[in-house]
């Protein structure tokens, strides 16, 4: 393949060179290979339509920009010194890091133009498994370039957490800048948004990578950023963007347990998303990220009680008795993740006994709504959790009947075999 005089061929013994070059030699030698690489992006990836369109047109072989995608892979995995040599210091190279910074973002931002294209959602899977790649292997050898680098997409994914409340387009994000002046071939090439399909697209991306990433990322700072950004996605998005958010503050929990400093914005989310769900056929809405970060946060070691202020704690039970006494059909999702809430709110003492009356028939209307629910084996076993709790408290606040509603439940047991 030859393009503008240079051809692929010619990148094998460019990357010889740059393997035997030194740290002092690392600068010079690794211009060739990086502006090859660079004049095939920019001839392939640069104009996103022309690339949608050569994914829709039927051929035998795969599309160009699939091929490149897959190369510049290769090269991320095999080849890593293209992005950055740890032998260079900070400290002793800094202009040389700068350039490995630069480049590495220059290549980012052409990834990301492709990600935010609806029309090129069939090869979104592979623009995230580049950058993630990416990412990985400077976290493992240049931990610093990984760090300003993940940076840049917590920016980015704050940005576009923002667009989510307007409504004005084009948005350009101004992220991922960099300087040219080392490597001319560095062509500026801005991240516009021109609608709100690129917006979904590009959010769905940068979040998927930026939950692949977590693992690494040890600033307090771009910890909150992450939670602040999946909260507000949680609270604004639309069911697309709420599941992949639910799957990165799932990630937060498991790495870094729930912080309390974020307990506002994710109440407030999670409390809007349980109260503005739509009520219609469909089973499992978010494909059971709902359930499991339900499950995360108030079902396993991850988390315990006295995490939550007693406040949430009594927004959670009365959230939860509001959907469950509400007397409409839930889907087999949001009915399970109901469950285990309930579940735990059920085992924490009540600060509210002066209101037992209440109370009592707040839990006794869920659990016949939860109760008429039961069909499967899968919806019977999550039931148990809260059931089991819940009889452990009838002497306080439910009455005998509703108990052995309960334990009917529980056993699969008809209902009606517990009347009279």
């Amino acid at each position: 393949v030859n393009m503008d005089g240079l051809e692929m061929s010619a990148m094998i013994p460019a990357l010889q060179e740059l393997a035997n070059a030194s740290a002092a030699e690392y600068e010079s030698a690794v211009q060739k290979p990086r502006q090859i690489l660079c004049q095939f992006i920019d001839r392939i990836l640069t104009d996103v339509d022309v690339v949608a369109l050569g994914l829709n047109k039927k051929s035998s072989s795969e599309p160009a920009c699939v091929m490149l995608l897959d190369f510049v892979q290769h090269i991320v995995k095999s080849s890593s010194l293209m992005f950055a040599n740890p032998a260079c210091l900070p400290a002793e190279y800094p202009d040389t890091i700068q350039s490995c910074i630069d480049f590495s973002k220059w290549v980012a931002v052409r990834l990301l133009r492709v990600g935010a294209s609806p029309g090129c959602d069939v090869i979104h899977g592979r623009v995230s498994a580049v950058l993630c790649s990416l990412l990985h292997s400077l976290r493992v050898r240049v931990p610093f370039i990984f760090s300003c680098l993940v940076q840049e997409f917590f920016l980015m994914a704050q940005d576009l957490s923002s667009v989510l409340l307007r409504n004005q387009w084009p948005v350009k994000l101004e992220r991922f800048l960099f300087s040219a002046t080392r490597a001319p071939y560095l062509t500026q090439t801005p991240l516009v948004l021109p609608s709100p399909a690129a917006l979904e697209s590009l959010t769905a991306v940068a979040l998927g990578i930026i939950t692949d990433s977590l693992r690494g990322v040890v600033s307090c700072r771009d910890l909150s950023a992450a939670w602040e950004t999946a909260c507000s996605v949680l609270a604004n998005g639309n069911t697309r963007l709420r599941k992949i958010s639910m799957a990165m503050l799932r990630k937060l929990v498991e790495l870094r347990k729930f912080d309390e400093t974020q307990s506002h914005n994710f109440f407030s989310a999670f409390f809007h998303l349980l109260e503005t769900h739509d009520f219609s056929d469909e089973e499992e809405p978010y494909e059971g990220e709902l359930l499991k970060l339900t499950r995360c946060l108030f079902q396993s070691a991850h988390v315990s009680h006295s995490d939550f202020e007693p406040v949430y704690l009594s927004q959670m039970f009365e959230c939860v008795c509001a959907l469950g006494g509400a007397g409409v059909k839930l889907g087999s999702e949001l009915t399970e993740s109901l469950c285990v809430l309930f579940g735990f709110s059920l085992s924490v003492v009540p600060s509210y006994e002066g209101a037992a009356l209440l109370r009592r028939q707040q839990v006794a209307d869920v659990c016949r709504t939860l109760a008429r629910t039961v069909g499967t084996e899968n919806q019977s076993e999550v039931l148990k959790f809260f059931f089991y709790n819940l009889c452990g408290v009838c002497h306080v606040c439910v009455s005998f009947s509703t108990s052995l509603v309960c334990f009917a439940v529980c056993r699969r047991i008809p209902p009606s075999c517990t009347q009279g």
